[in-house]
């Protein structure tokens, strides 16, 4: 089983779990949902496994281990999130690594540069001020949730593209549609959550998100150099 060397997904698990893991879970879960928030949810059960250092077998045996644990020690029961883990039914394999991927990203798990541009903090602080990452539960809406963040990131830094122009150039013509129903079910799920949503927008716009992350971005601003 490979080592678990990064200290954010240590951290996070541990402030996420209550110190409910051993180390050999804290290694399973923790190199899973790594590989998971790094490749955008594109690795499978085998592939998790592989990179892991486990065998499919025991991983999958681990990792539904580890789920009942969850469950078992209500783990979420004071969390934000608490209601989505409340429903009286376990989510699956797939679904769970995914919602913890999920909250592992919205932790500031990054690892491209020795540290997290500010643009993309806010990017994810906009939109868990409306709803706790963990309402992501499949491959598409994780790469949607993903995309999200990185259309708020550019637009925070300045560039004021409309969404759609923002797909098509940075993902393409051909896979625009792809990406834009990845990008809709994120923000379905979002506004499914977000009980405030007025009837006639139940469809939480990247346009709307846009606007709250360049607010947050300005009380940021002004906050480091308050008016004298």
């Amino acid at each position: 089983m490979k080592e678990l060397l990064n200290t954010t997904i240590t951290e996070y698990l541990e402030e996420r779990t209550l110190g409910a893991l051993n180390h050999e879970e804290m290694n399973a879960l923790g190199n899973a949902v790594g590989l998971i928030a790094y490749y955008g949810g594109t690795l499978d059960m085998k592939q998790l496994a592989y990179f892991s250092g486990m065998s499919p077998q025991k991983f999958v045996k681990d990792i539904q281990f580890i789920i009942g644990k969850f469950y078992h020690d209500e783990l979420y029961s004071q969390a934000r999130d608490s209601a989505i883990w409340e429903t009286g039914e376990r989510l699956k394999r797939e679904e769970f690594l995914i919602a913890i991927a999920a909250g592992l990203v919205e932790y500031g798990y990054w690892v491209d540069t020795p540290k997290e541009p500010e643009e993309r903090k806010i990017a994810r602080q906009t939109i868990s001020e409306i709803a706790p990452a963990t309402i992501v539960r499949s491959r598409p809406v994780f790469k949607g949730y993903l995309a999200v963040i990185e259309y708020l990131w550019f637009s925070v830094q300045g560039n004021d593209l409309k969404p759609d122009v923002w797909m098509r150039q940075r993902y393409g013509s051909k896979a625009k549609k792809d990406v834009k129903s990845r990008i809709n079910a994120f923000l379905d799920a979002l506004a499914v959550y977000d009980k405030d949503t007025e009837e006639d927008s139940s469809r939480m716009l990247l346009t709307d998100l846009k606007r709250r992350a360049l607010r947050i971005w300005r009380r940021e601003e002004e906050s480091k150099n308050p008016i004298s």
